[in-house]
């Protein structure tokens, strides 16, 4: 069970990560 956690917590990270980049990009761009 902390195996599928760790998986949608890291999921969920990239995500953000994604989207605040592509935010950024945006901006400065």
């Amino acid at each position: 069970m902390a195996d599928v956690v760790a998986l949608l917590v890291a999921r969920s990270v990239e995500v953000l990560v994604a989207l605040v980049v592509d935010s950024l990009v945006k901006v400065i761009g």
